[in-house]
C-alpha cells in the first residue's frame, strides 16, 4: 500500500510539473507554442487523472496513462523542433526513464 501511495504522489507531482511548464512557456522567447502546448497539457491532465483512477479502476487507468505519456512525448518532440530545430536527446532520455519508471511501478503494483 505504501508503494501505491508513493506512486500516486510521484505521478501527480510529475503531471503537475509538466502542466505548469507547458502553461508557463519557454520564458522570454517570442515563439507561439499553442500547438505544442495542447498535447503537453492534455497529456499531463490525463496522466494526473490516471493517478487518481489507480485507486479503484484498472482499465481506465491503463488507457489514461498510455495516452497521457504518449502525448507528453509527442509534445516534447514538437517543442524541441520548434524551439531548437532539433531533438534534444538527453531531455527525451530523461522523460523516457521517468515514463519507464512509472510503467514499471504500475506493473509492480498491479502484480503484487
Amino acid at each position: 500500500m505504501l508503494i501505491k501511495i508513493l506512486y500516486i504522489i510521484f505521478v501527480t507531482v510529475y503531471s503537475l510539473l509538466l502542466i505548469l511548464a507547458a502553461i508557463k512557456g519557454p520564458g522570454n522567447k517570442s515563439i507561439d507554442l499553442k500547438k505544442e502546448k495542447l498535447p503537453m497539457i492534455t497529456g499531463g491532465i490525463l496522466t494526473l487523472l490516471s493517478s487518481l483512477a489507480m485507486l479503484k479502476l484498472f482499465l481506465p487507468y491503463v488507457i489514461l496513462l498510455s495516452i497521457g505519456l504518449i502525448l507528453i512525448h509527442i509534445s516534447s518532440i514538437l517543442n524541441g523542433y520548434k524551439l531548437h530545430g532539433k531533438l534534444n536527446l538527453s531531455h527525451h532520455t530523461v522523460k523516457l526513464v521517468i515514463s519507464a519508471l512509472i510503467i514499471f511501478l504500475f506493473c509492480y503494483i498491479i502484480l503484487s
